[in-house]
């Protein structure tokens, strides 16, 4: 990812640098940068909060985040548990973190740790570190329901916008 981004910005004839760092450990200066683009990565971190305070620290005054992350969801309480996805349900998410982490020991991680986030907690987590949240909500998805019947295709739609399996939610906050 960090070849083919550098690649498309010396094409585009732009100035940028990439960096590949731990979250919880940036090796930038406090307050140098002006924007960061957090790309559905929140969710590996498992101290979210630290990680947060951490990316407000190399953040400018009125530097920008926007950050994507999946929500908390049915799917991912239910079939994505076969990749090793945590909910952020209070009990739930420790019952789960034993059995993946110390019953399994991660074989059924397919991408290391990996989180399921509510709303509520990630714009909890980022108000905490500082940040002014601007916007938050859920990027508008289109589920392919071509094998539903013609007739009954308005009331899935209707059925998917109550985002029982929404994949993508954004967070959009200022230092």
């Amino acid at each position: 990812a960090l070849k083919k981004s550098k690649n498309l910005l010396e094409k585009e004839n732009l100035k940028g640098y990439f960096i590949q760092a731990n979250f919880l450990n940036i090796p930038i200066k406090d307050s140098s940068i002006d924007s960061v683009f957090w790309g559905l990565a929140l969710e590996y971190v498992q101290d979210t909060e630290r990680a947060v305070s951490e990316v407000y620290r190399v953040l400018k005054p009125g530097g920008v985040l926007l950050a994507t992350f999946p929500p908390l969801s049915l799917s991912t309480i239910t079939y994505q548990q076969i990749r090793g996805d945590i909910p952020d349900l209070p009990v739930l998410k420790n019952i789960i973190r034993w059995l993946h982490v110390d019953i399994f020991k991660g074989k059924y991680m397919l991408y290391g740790y990996g989180q399921s986030l509510s709303v509520e907690f990630v714009e909890r987590v980022f108000s905490k570190a500082g940040f002014i949240v601007k916007k938050i909500g859920y990027f508008d998805t289109y589920y392919p329901i071509t094998y539903i019947p013609k007739i009954l295709r308005p009331l899935a739609r209707k059925a998917l916008r109550l985002r029982f399996f929404w994949p993508v939610a954004y967070i959009e906050a200022i230092k």
